[in-house]
């Protein structure tokens, strides 16, 4: 696959593209792009760019857009994962690979089981899973930047609940719907699904009792336990794959 660079909208203007800080150093010092050379250049929001360097430095890499297409690889579903923080550094591996499979938000939520040394007031933790983000968007081959909420607690995620065509609440009670059964009424489309996953000791009777009070539907993931950061990955692609997003 021919290497990606991202430059977000505001870097994109008048024809011309702008490369900064990693990306620059990455075009620059790793990949060796010099004056000339066509690079390809994503966006974030579904454009990919043809982009011909004309200035190539330490300090950033300019260049005249020379073509651009809409990158078919993301999908029409509007997915949400909103994934229970799990202990030490597992929630990189949720963001990366729910990125690579084709989520278009993630929330690192906190809720009353959460166990975690994040700091839900430190922007920089939050920059870092951004950067998670856009590093598994080019590696895919995605022009859809997946944004990256701050901590977000329990029951402000309960209140976006009415913006989407449906809300799963993954449980290890298997007495209640598959994800299948659950999204048989919805044809592929842009449909808008909201995903909630557990921590580790999953969701109070509390938190399930406002779920459903919220119309948020609970689904089962099987017979097996799975550990909260792989019941994330797996709700999010059977979700997408009953939308068509996958097959």
């Amino acid at each position: 696959m021919v290497p990606t660079f991202y430059a977000p909208p505001e870097q994109i203007a008048n024809g011309r593209v702008a490369l900064t800080g990693d990306e620059a150093h990455h075009a620059v010092h790793v990949l060796r792009r010099r004056v000339g050379d066509v690079i390809t250049v994503v966006d974030g929001q579904g454009m990919e760019l043809d982009v011909r360097v004309t200035r190539c430095s330490s300090f950033g890499v300019d260049g005249e857009i020379v073509g651009k297409r809409r990158r078919p690889r993301d999908p029409i579903a509007f997915v949400t994962l909103a994934q229970a923080i799990p202990k030490g550094q597992r929630i990189d591996v949720v963001i990366e690979k729910a990125t690579e499979i084709g989520v278009s938000a993630i929330i690192p939520m906190m809720t009353a089981r959460t166990v975690s040394d994040v700091d839900p007031s430190s922007p920089h933790r939050t920059a870092r899973w951004q950067a998670i983000a856009t590093s598994a968007m080019k590696q895919s081959g995605r022009a859809i930047l997946p944004q990256v909420s701050p901590p977000t607690e329990f029951a402000s995620v309960l209140e976006l609940v009415p913006d989407y065509t449906i809300a799963l609440l993954a449980t290890p009670k298997e007495r209640v719907r598959t994800p299948t059964k659950a999204l048989a009424r919805l044809r592929p489309g842009k449909h808008r699904v909201l995903i909630l996953v557990g921590p580790e000791g999953d969701f109070s009777a509390d938190e399930v009792a406002q779920a459903t009070v919220a119309a948020v539907e609970p689904v089962t993931l099987g017979p097996r336990l799975l550990r909260a950061e792989t019941a994330g990955i797996v709700l999010v692609a059977l979700v997408l794959h009953e939308l068509g997003e996958l097959a």
